[in-house]
């Protein structure tokens, strides 16, 4: 190997990293520039394969980490702009079109600028709330992509080797841990928790105390953030609903 390999290594990303896609945030309605994926981390999300029962939980951490690599200008990111911002890069660096399936799963290319524009057009969900009940306060936010990345993790580590018998066990736990995602702080008779920095036990055992009420407003809450990102994979060409898979294939 020669001396200056490394230094080989940094020239390729200088210049393999010139050219910078200029993509548009729906959360703060800002234009931020990103970098490419490049070919490592193409590799790194079609290795999610092989994570059994694991692979979805696995491939959204190194999509969100690649998200985050690429932010050049470091723009605060939401959850909620994922889906925009994988099909403005798709469309900038890879290809302007993407396949979408109807229900009759006949298949469609479809230009990603439609499908871009139809998503940042759209009016966004409620990005925080608050909930009372008695002397509980609970403050709901739309995670940040730093945040889904180490709920995603929590789960990760719930889920194991991903054995179908374990993770038939603690399917309960997965479906709280969704929910933390969405669970800024608490505060108890005045006493405030951080609750985004509890590990995921023990925001899994905070939530599994609260009742019916107060569980519903975050179910809510969360549910309404799932429909918005949900939409953002489906479009309508004539009369025709298509919709848009955001899986390993996005990158090629």
């Amino acid at each position: 190997m020669p001396k200056d390999f490394k230094d080989i290594v940094s020239k390729l990303k200088q210049i393999t990293q010139d050219k910078l896609n200029e993509v548009y945030i729906p959360s703060s309605k800002t234009i931020a520039k990103f970098v490419p994926f490049n070919i490592k981390q193409q590799k790194e999300v079609l290795n999610t394969i092989s994570e059994g029962n694991s692979s979805p939980v696995e491939f959204a951490i190194v999509v969100l980490q690649s998200i985050l690599e690429n932010n050049v200008d470091k723009v605060p990111l939401l959850s909620i702009d994922r889906n925009s911002i994988l099909l403005q890069m798709r469309e900038q660096s890879i290809s302007k079109t993407i396949k979408g399936i109807d229900s009759e799963q006949n298949e469609l290319e479809i230009n990603i600028r439609q499908i871009v524009e139809k998503i940042n057009g759209e009016g966004l969900p409620e990005l925080s709330k608050e909930v009372n009940y008695s002397t509980i306060k609970v403050s709901l936010n739309v995670p940040t992509i730093e945040h889904e990345i180490n709920v995603n993790r929590g789960i990760k580590h719930l889920i194991g080797d991903g054995k179908d018998e374990k993770v038939k066990k603690i399917v309960g736990d997965i479906y709280i841990a969704e929910l933390t995602k969405y669970v800024l702080a608490i505060s108890v008779e005045g006493e405030d928790i951080e609750f985004h920095k509890l590990g995921i036990a023990d925001k899994i055992a905070i939530i599994s105390t609260f009742n019916h009420e107060l569980s519903k407003e975050i179910l809510d809450f969360a549910s309404k953030v799932k429909q918005y990102e949900a939409e953002a994979e489906k479009i309508t060409i004539g009369e025709v609903k298509y919709k848009i898979d955001l899986d390993v294939a996005f990158l090629g």
